[in-house]
């Protein structure tokens, strides 16, 4: 039976990976590598640095998880393509944890998606206005329609997000996933009448039609009154909750 690690080696092996995950990031920077670049492969960092194998292979694994590197059975690692996996789990643990709120990242939601539409009316092409107008139909088809509502919603902001043409604003989207799918979930649910609903409609085919004439300012004010709409309903919502409490009333 192989003998327990004592705890100081423990403490120095995870310092040793450590320092092994800070010489490959800073080899990355230095070579100016790309995604799909090729590292050094374990056995090569090994008779550089003097390290045990396991060592290495620890520093790899954990930038794997934090998506900095690709790992492959057989195949050299690799510099990964940067994408939202990370921060989504970050986010989504956060959440989870109650440590950001639906309020907090409406709030982020807010002010990033006013200035994308404004990015999205300067920038976009003529396929993705065809894009945007096909997701503003299917928004008003299903209105009535809770979860193809949100999927169609969803798109449409994922879209004024991509004709930005900066990919963190896509990235953050995607990142925000989870919470923007609740978010918009709940907004629904906070407008049940046919006066609320046909605002909602409006209200997105407001933002498509500035967006596609290339109006930057209509377009982000047309945001601006779609965030203040769900806030306006959440307020409402909150305000009916209180009276509840405070007469009883059924």
């Amino acid at each position: 039976m192989p003998a327990k690690m004592d705890p100081e080696d423990k403490i120095i092996a995870t310092s040793l990976t450590s320092q092994v995950e800070r010489y490959i990031i800073a080899l990355i920077r230095r070579e100016q590598l790309k995604p799909g670049d090729a590292l050094p492969s374990e056995m090569q960092l090994v008779e550089q640095l003097g390290l045990s194998r396991s060592v290495v292979r620890e520093a790899f694994r954990s930038l794997a998880a934090l998506g900095i590197v690709e790992i492959r059975s057989g195949r050299k690692p690799r510099v990964k393509t940067f994408d939202s996996s990370v921060l989504e789990l970050l986010l989504n643990f956060a959440a989870s944890t109650a440590q950001v709120s639906l309020e907090q990242i409406l709030e982020v939601r807010t002010g990033m998606e006013i200035y994308c539409a404004s990015l999205a009316a300067q920038r976009i092409t003529t396929d993705e206005e065809q894009a945007l107008l096909q997701e503003t139909c299917s928004i008003e088809k299903y209105i009535s329609d809770p979860e193809s509502f949100t999927q169609h919603d969803l798109r449409f902001h994922r879209l004024l997000a991509q004709a930005a043409h900066n990919f963190l604003y896509a990235l953050m989207l995607q990142a925000l996933h989870q919470q923007i799918h609740q978010s918009i979930t709940a907004g629904l649910a906070l407008q049940q009448s046919a006066e609320e609903r046909a605002r909602i409609v409006t209200l997105h085919q407001d933002i498509c039609a500035a967006v596609c004439a290339h109006d930057a300012e209509k377009a982000a004010a047309a945001m601006r009154r779609h965030f203040a709409a769900v806030e306006q309903a959440a307020a409402a919502a909150a305000a009916g909750s209180q009276l509840y409490i405070k007469t009883g009333l059924k």
